[in-house]
């Protein structure tokens, strides 16, 4: 009988059977509602994927609640600061739903449901958010969670800057403008001194403010050994890609020292006719500093007080010493040059080879006749253009050019590069502007071929100008094999 007992109340429960005041109340429960708020998906900068999962209860509708800060969901109610997105389509039980965190920014809803977008999406922003189902005419939400909007990878590149000064130490200030915006400055110490930049990706002018008491030199970008800088006003423009290393050199001269710049030129034993010679010829300043290199070659002595400086050439068995131009002209083994401050000063020393030793190929020489003026200035073709007999070599310079000019871009690139191969000691950037380096070979090529380019003018000092005797001369190096045509100044 007892067991009978125990066996009934067990039925009763199992069934769900209450005994409430004697009466018998049968309370069989359904399904639950629930929603779950999944983890965010497709996260970028500027928008992410909400995502909500109901349970085994159908919803009519589904919506999220955003926000920039925390919030209370004890209500339906959408808390002040608060952004929902709008009521959306039915989801079906077991079934996901997910919204663009965008659309609050585009369709927001605030408390009392008013149409209020959210403010746009910022990179690198943490936003809160919810999921909400309508179930049976109640809305259930799920647990608060959050989700981080990207951070855009920043590509760069490294400028290693450097700056030199000649003739003492100073502080230096530079702007950066452009893609990279900023400004540094650098003390030197024992004229030089370093610092990095981190450079945005694009292209960046690199410039330095003048500075009194000092002259702006020279500024010289190259990455991977070359050039890669385009000249402007006391800078460069440099364009970078992600990753590169970029050096930028400016080099300042005191306006309280100077330099002297000295070139080697050797002609025949006849004392006109220049020739090729790699003899290597030493130099001495002031008694001091001596220096050796060859013909066509050059060296500069830098941060020269000053005033008067000595120059001397050692002796040579098989050479005679011509002249030693600058200031003044001397067949004396040395001479006094002027020093200018700020200014470099070019000297020339000639040498001819003594008649006993072996001769030299001679340089190509024309039979020029004439005088004139080059100081003036106007625009045209160069005269006596010509080519070679087969027709394989063409002039490669038709137009006059000159720092400051109406220049062709493409005719000063060409002469950049002819200038380059000259043995001048520079090495021009190839950049189509006729800029202070290029005005400077030119001068030390006229002054290489003075007697085909500033004697015909009666000149005895370079102009820096690409004139008729210049460019004439440089076509005709340039096509070695074609006669060098008459000189009509």
């Amino acid at each position: 009988m007892k067991k009978n007992i125990l066996n009934s109340l067990k039925v009763f429960l199992l069934l769900g059977v209450l005994l409430i005041g004697g009466q018998v109340t049968l309370a069989i429960e359904g399904p639950v509602a629930t929603v779950t708020t999944n983890a965010a998906t497709s996260i970028t900068t500027s928008d992410a994927t909400l995502s909500g999962t109901l349970g085994v209860v159908a919803a009519t509708n589904e919506s999220f609640w955003v926000s920039t800060s925390t919030f209370d969901v004890s209500t339906p109610n959408i808390p002040a600061n608060v952004y929902s997105t709008p009521v959306l389509d039915p989801v079906a039980a077991n079934g996901t739903f997910s919204d663009p965190l965008s659309i609050v920014t585009t369709n927001g809803i605030i408390t009392g449901g008013a149409n209020v977008n959210m403010p746009a999406i910022t990179p690198g922003t943490t936003y809160y958010y919810v999921a909400w189902a309508y179930i049976d005419g109640t809305w259930i939400h799920g647990e608060i969670l959050t989700l981080t909007t990207a951070t855009p990878v920043v590509e760069s590149a490294t400028l290693t800057l450097v700056k030199h000064s000649i003739g003492g130490n100073g502080t230096f200030n530079f702007n950066l403008t452009g893609s990279t915006s900023t400004s540094t400055a650098l003390t030197t110490v024992d004229g030089y001194a370093t610092t990095t930049v981190t450079l945005n990706v694009g292209t960046t002018t690199i410039s330095e403010l003048s500075n009194e008491g000092w002259n702006f030199t020279s500024a010289n970008c190259i990455y991977d050994g070359e050039s890669v800088g385009s000249p402007v006003e006391y800078g460069e423009v440099v364009t970078v890609e992600n990753g590169d290393n970029v050096t930028c050199t400016f080099t300042n001269t005191s306006n309280t020292v100077g330099s002297i710049r000295v070139l080697k030129r050797v002609v025949a034993s006849d004392g006109e006719t220049y020739v090729d010679d790699n003899t290597t010829f030493t130099v001495t300043l002031d008694g001091e500093i001596s220096r050796s290199f060859s013909e066509y070659a050059s060296t500069t002595y830098e941060g020269l007080s000053a005033g008067l400086h000595t120059i001397t050439e050692a002796a040579s068995s098989d050479y005679d010493l011509v002249s030693i131009s600058g200031d003044a002209d001397s067949e004396e083994p040395g001479v006094q040059i002027n020093v200018t401050p700020g200014l470099t000063t070019l000297v020339t020393i000639t040498n001819k080879r003594r008649a006993t030793s072996a001769p030299a190929q001679p340089a190509p020489t024309q039979g020029a006749t004439g005088g004139g003026n080059v100081l003036g200035w106007s625009a045209g073709s160069v005269l006596g253009a010509s080519t070679d007999s087969n027709n394989s070599c063409k002039v490669i310079l038709t137009s006059y050019l000159k720092r400051g000019g109406k220049n062709d871009s493409e005719q000063v690139k060409k002469l950049q590069t002819f200038l380059s191969s000259q043995n001048l000691g520079v090495t021009l950037t190839v950049n189509g502007i006729f800029d202070v380096q290029t005005e400077n070979a030119v001068k030390l090529f006229q002054e290489k071929y003075a007697k085909e380019i500033l004697a015909p003018w009666g000149l005895n000092k370079s102009t820096g100008y690409a004139y008729k005797t210049t460019l004439r001369w440089i076509n005709h190096l340039a096509c070695p094999n074609s006669p060098v045509p008459p000189l009509s100044l």
